[in-house]
């Protein structure tokens, strides 16, 4: 209905795969899920982060967590 098109990953490491595998631009946004199976979210996005490509870097990577606590969300925003 909005022209959004959804690519998703059954858990963290898939998620990286996809990214990795990825032309640059393909995605506009991530929607990261922290209680992911095989590797967390957490530890996806800092993969994520430290490819070496230009849209790792610049990518918006949006946390989802039912977890609530400031030191989530210092955990999120230190993972990038």
């Amino acid at each position: 209905m909005h022209g959004f098109s959804i690519d998703k990953a059954e858990n963290g490491q898939r998620a990286v795969e996809k990214f990795v595998t990825s032309a640059p631009g393909t995605y506009d946004c991530i929607l990261m899920d922290i209680q992911m199976p095989v590797m967390d979210g957490y530890q996806a996005t800092r993969t994520i982060r430290s490819l070496d490509r230009e849209d790792a870097h610049t990518i918006p990577i949006l946390a989802l967590t039912a977890n609530a606590f400031a030191t989530d969300l210092a955990k999120a925003h230190s993972a990038g």
